[in-house]
């Protein structure tokens, strides 16, 4: 079962990165598409694929806050 997500939130301001449990993040996306910013989310079955995964955003997107939650 994919328990890891890597949520990306798109605003006029750039991209915020959050990552950690599914239920956590999809709450924090949920708010975010409520305020008009555009969430994309991405599963993963384990948190090593998940933080390899992350190590990616990391380099693509250097300008990028990166959440824990």
């Amino acid at each position: 079962m994919n328990d890891y997500t890597i949520g990306l939130v798109y605003s006029d301001k750039g991209c915020d990165i959050y990552f950690g449990l599914k239920i956590k993040v999809m709450k924090v996306l949920t708010v975010a598409n409520l305020a008009g910013s555009r969430p994309y989310a991405k599963f993963y079955p384990t948190e090593d694929k998940m933080l390899l995964q992350l190590e990616y955003y990391r380099l693509e997107k250097p300008d990028s806050a990166i959440f824990h939650v």
